[in-house]
């Protein structure tokens, strides 16, 4: 087994602030099952991807993906960015479930839509700010490298 499966658990249990304990509780299996799976030492039984999709509220046929059994849809970015790695899958995803958080405990329900408009909005302008630093940095190398 490659280590997409065992870096994506480590980096969602981290990102969760979840022990081995605690996940292994929460689905039903032993500790050192769990610690198998982080450590790429044994490969997750479809049941226990199922439990686990249940536990941590993740869509199975990611699971499926980084655990290496087959599955037909990729596990890519939208926008025509770089494949995932399985850290970055995994904060993808423990991001996902904390601004799905913030929106049930902060947000009233009409104003979900406002809010999501304006997370796009601050979105758009950190992805400018940070491609115009890219360019001044860029200008500024060829100066240097002219020099």
């Amino acid at each position: 087994m490659d280590d997409g499966f065992p870096a994506w658990l480590a980096a969602t249990m981290r990102s969760r602030g979840l022990s081995q304990a605690q996940l292994a509780r929460t689905m039903g299996v032993g500790e050192a099952q769990v610690s198998r799976w982080r450590r790429g030492m044994a490969v997750p039984t479809v049941r226990s991807l199922q439990r686990l999709a249940d536990a941590l509220g993740i869509a199975r046929s990611t699971l499926d993906h980084l655990a290496g059994y087959p599955t037909d849809e990729p596990l890519e970015p939208a926008g025509g960015h770089e494949v995932w790695s399985a850290e970055q899958a995994g904060e993808l995803h423990a991001c996902q479930v904390r601004l799905a958080r913030l929106l049930e405990q902060r947000v009233p329900p009409e104003l979900w839509p406002a809010y999501v408009s304006a997370c796009t909005a601050l979105a758009d302008a950190l992805e400018e700010s940070y491609a115009g630093t890219l360019r001044r940095a860029d200008r500024l190398l060829e100066r240097q490298v002219r020099a």
